[in-house]
């Protein structure tokens, strides 16, 4: 896992839970994406499951985490929120992934590779 990745999955979590805010790691994926990290989400599920256990940032703040339905009832998703917050207001539960850009780097300042612009994924497609 990129250790860069998992302080800004981390520092977006810090600022939700500092804030009381209910999220689930959808949530905190589009943040990502809206600052300018082009991940997919499936790179921050794991690591936000992964705080949730082990960091103190959660237990600190009184949160705990329960599965709910999303995309109409046609999945789920951990809810992450303070205790006793009640998990059926969450208001995200229909929202869409942002896009994953292929061709982009994960952050603003790493250089484009040209070779991926110029011919597509050359030899083995970059880990995802």
């Amino acid at each position: 896992m990129n250790t860069r990745l998992e302080q800004e999955i981390q520092q977006v979590e810090e600022e939700f839970v500092s804030k009381g805010w209910p999220f689930t790691a959808l949530d905190i994926g589009n943040e990502l994406k809206n600052r300018g990290i082009n991940v997919r989400q499936r790179q921050v599920s794991p690591v936000v499951r992964q705080h949730f256990h082990n960091s103190d940032t959660y237990r600190e703040a009184g949160y705990t985490r329960t599965l709910i339905p999303v995309k109409g009832d046609t999945d789920q998703a951990f809810l992450y929120h303070p205790v006793g917050n009640d998990s059926s207001s969450y208001r995200g539960t229909n929202q869409d992934t942002v896009p994953f850009d292929p061709n982009k780097p994960m952050f603003p300042d790493e250089p484009i590779r040209v070779a991926t612009i110029i011919f597509g994924y050359v030899g083995r497609r970059p880990s995802q």
